[in-house]
């Protein structure tokens, strides 16, 4: 195994200082203080790590259902090149290039992690469900087609239980990166997410954890 699988064993192994270890581990996620102190209000959940099929798992404790576990399952980092995707996605995925568990109400919280060529792994994601709801998403579409994209070249970046969060190509937010959206799986509509246009993705994604783990709301435009 490489470096990486090294570091995994000694947190993991380090019973005694295991949280401040995981803690730091996931500063990743952290770009500013109001980033630290969810971060440690998410650590407060913290039950155990371990390594379990070449992944690192998090266990965490749900904070509104005491003895309901997350197991947050850590994949290997990303290794293709630093330009391969937007900067900060590529960030994340070098940290863990896919981030996943399972969601109390169906499907799956996850960041997808990036291919090789710095393309999503999409799971759950399918870009024809828009055409379910093609009047709603006319404008959406529209916009896409005069920047010269089209429906394929959006980017399921995160499953959100049963519903997707999806990157534009087309359209770069405060951070030079693609705009959010969020798909419904049953209103199939593409909704800007404004409030994560000031927001790198490893903290946009530390707010979902802190929504699903923690029980707050963070991000107004998205539900499961």
């Amino acid at each position: 195994m490489t470096s990486y699988y090294e570091d995994w064993q000694a947190l993991v192994g380090n019973k005694e200082d295991v949280s401040e270890q995981v803690r730091e581990h996931l500063m990743f996620l952290v770009s500013g203080s109001e980033d630290e102190e969810l971060l440690d209000n998410l650590m407060e959940q913290f039950v155990e790590a371990d390594i379990i099929d070449e992944k690192l798992v998090l266990r965490f404790e749900y904070a509104d259902n005491k003895g309901e576990m997350a197991d947050i399952k850590c994949e290997a980092p990303f290794e293709g090149d630093d330009d391969a995707a937007p900067a900060s996605w590529v960030a994340l995925a070098q940290a863990h290039n896919g981030i996943h568990w399972e969601a109390r109400g169906g499907g799956w919280f996850t960041f997808n992690g990036l291919n090789e060529d710095g393309g999503c792994k999409e799971w759950g994601w399918d870009f024809n469900v828009l055409e379910e709801a093609s009047d709603d998403n006319e404008s959406f579409i529209e916009s896409l087609e005069e920047a010269g994209y089209s429906l394929p070249d959006l980017l399921g970046v995160i499953d959100y239980g049963q519903n997707w969060i999806i990157g534009n190509p087309a359209e770069l937010n405060a951070m030079d990166e693609p705009t959010l959206h969020f798909v419904s799986h049953d209103e199939c509509i593409a909704a800007y997410i404004d409030s994560a246009d000031d927001l790198t993705l490893p903290q946009f994604f530390l707010r979902l954890l802190c929504e699903t783990i923690l029980n707050e709301k963070h991000i107004e435009e998205i539900y499961s």
